[in-house]
């Protein structure tokens, strides 16, 4: 799967946040995905 966090319509292997502004400041991030609570997925960069 791939998160994106700009717009587009979600597929089997594609998922949109739809953000319409920045989200990201390219210094060092994570993201993290949770399903009611769970983490299934974490990245940092």
């Amino acid at each position: 799967m791939t998160l994106h966090s700009g717009s587009g319509t979600d597929t089997s292997s594609d998922v949109y946040w739809g953000r319409s502004g920045a989200v990201w400041n390219n210094g060092g991030d994570t993201v993290t995905v949770s399903d009611d609570g769970t983490v299934v997925a974490q990245r940092a960069y």
